[in-house]
């Protein structure tokens, strides 16, 4: 067979038909590799993996479009003309596939549009951290958050993309587990110097409790604390009110571990609420690149921020 044969436009090229998948592309780097270092054990040590995972690839490629392409030698490794053919075409491959990622690297740069975020005023540190690294990459994307208790409706448009602690099975909704909530008691080191530390629940009761109201007085945090007792001594409907008010010294608050920062934790062997953290979007709105390229970004800021905590 002669290599010009191997038509980039032929429909039926058996070349073609043998890299329609990712394997395909791999098992074609091996054999470039084997062509330009003369052998399969260089192009091992070239690529990094043992020289029979080259063998394997290489039969496989040839099985793959039922052709030989390597003559195999005491003194080396020699193509033959379809091996070279095939060699040809991944360079144009390799060529079409680096100007196609210029081109979305450059439609990435020139991103536009709003992004709509609902989610707890508890996730504000890791929301802020990812949109600005966001914007500092795509700047002409612009965000709405409304970071607060509303529970906004995702299906009727009215947020992209939301940060919930409650699968609501909704199936126009894509849910993704991204960790967990871990609940504790926490209060500031000026209210343990004054008041003592909490070891115990009947050590509590002698102390000052911060508590939740309305529209929070539902909340898991909030029947945990009430049935461990202790003295409400303020009770805020926010929980950045809630953090405020453990920072000040008014007493122990039930809180994620993430949002403890500056508090020391009391009675530490009672474990808190387990709280599950799911990114919702909308199927609609992650079609749209920059709502889909922010929610990846969002994921990981929050996995992260649950795993260290």
């Amino acid at each position: 067979m002669r290599a010009q044969s191997f038509s980039m436009n032929e429909k039926q090229d058996p070349v073609h038909s043998g890299f329609h998948n990712l394997r395909g592309i791999e098992d074609l780097d091996c054999l470039m590799a084997v062509h330009r270092e003369g052998s399969f054990l260089a192009a091992a040590g070239v690529l990094g993996v043992a020289t029979s995972t080259v063998g394997r690839r290489v039969a496989a490629l040839e099985q793959r479009l039922g052709l030989q392409l390597v003559e195999r030698r005491t003194d080396g490794a020699c193509l033959t003309s379809e091996g070279r053919a095939a060699v040809e075409l991944g360079g144009r491959l390799g060529a079409q596939l680096q100007a196609g990622l210029r081109d979305l690297r450059h439609q990435a740069e020139h991103w536009s549009g709003v992004v709509r975020l609902t989610a707890g005023e508890g996730f504000a540190d890791p929301v802020a951290a990812a949109v600005q690294r966001f914007r500092r990459q795509h700047p002409r994307v612009t965000f709405e958050l409304a970071l607060d208790a509303r529970v906004l409706n995702l299906g009727d448009r009215e947020a992209d993309l939301a940060l919930r602690t409650v699968d609501r099975r909704e199936p126009t909704l894509i849910y993704r587990p991204l960790g967990a909530l871990r609940y504790g008691l926490w209060a500031s080191t000026r209210y343990v110097r004054r008041a003592g530390m909490p070891l115990d629940a009947d050590t509590l009761q002698g102390h000052d409790v911060v508590r939740y109201q309305a529209p929070l007085h539902g909340h898991p945090a909030e029947r945990w604390l009430a049935g461990l007792g202790g003295t409400p001594s303020v009770t805020c409907n926010t929980h950045a009110a809630v953090v405020a008010a453990a920072r000040a010294g008014a007493g122990v608050a039930a809180l994620p571990d993430v949002s403890a920062t500056g508090l020391v934790r009391v009675w530490p062997t009672v474990a808190g609420p387990r709280l599950p953290v799911y990114l919702v979007s909308d199927r609609e709105a992650v079609r749209r690149p920059h709502v889909a390229a922010f929610a990846l970004v969002l994921a990981e800021h929050v996995r992260g921020q649950l795993g260290a905590s």
